[in-house]
């Protein structure tokens, strides 16, 4: 199988959210705390990927932290993912979003079971769609990655199609459950 190193995508502008997701509190800890802590009993290290306007935020809290690339900077969550790439040398790489605070180990531990030589991703599949942003890539990837980026292709479901991805059906919802709102983090706390 390999090493694995994990890489928390933080670079987001949380427009939505209206203040940066990483660092929305629930369950007295910050978002990206869940996401390092879901990362840490299935990958050697972990790094959060970040821009330059939230790196000294991270930095300060002794988090390991990287800027997106800056020839890559703003191209979104593929940009993200190369970065960790480059910065940390692993043979695979999960990466999760740093807006699902639900996300456990255990899923990533099940998604990391399929993590062989056939499959050059490893994505689960929720309510019949591809969640790309939590999934493991091999670095096998990083030139396919790294042309898509050159191109302007930046979508993630876009690279999946380039890939060869070992899909998994996966049933717990909840640790899927995608904060982009205040409203939402609000239901998440039994608030509303």
């Amino acid at each position: 199988m390999g090493s694995f190193v994990g890489i928390v995508l933080a670079g987001g502008q949380s427009r939505r959210f209206g203040s940066p997701k990483a660092f929305a509190k629930t369950g007295g800890k910050y978002f990206y705390q869940y996401a390092m802590a879901a990362l840490e009993p299935v990958t050697e290290q972990a790094v959060v990927v970040t821009n330059p306007s939230l790196y000294e935020m991270f930095a300060s809290r002794g988090v390991k932290c990287v800027n997106d690339l800056s020839e890559f900077r703003q191209k979104g969550p593929l940009a993200g993912l190369y970065t960790g790439m480059q910065y940390v040398k692993s043979d695979w790489y999960i990466v999760v979003p740093t807006d699902l605070p639900c996300l456990t180990s255990s899923i990533l531990c099940m998604l990391k079971a399929y993590a062989v030589s056939t499959c050059e991703a490893v994505v689960p599949i929720i309510n019949g769609k591809p969640e790309p942003l939590v999934g493991l890539y091999h670095a096998g990837t990083m030139p396919i990655i790294n042309k898509r980026l050159r191109e302007e292709k930046l979508s993630m479901k876009g690279l999946l199609e380039a890939l060869h991805v070992c899909y998994v059906d996966m049933l717990a919802l909840t640790a899927f459950w995608n904060i982009n709102y205040k409203h939402e983090l609000d239901k998440l706390e039994g608030k509303t």
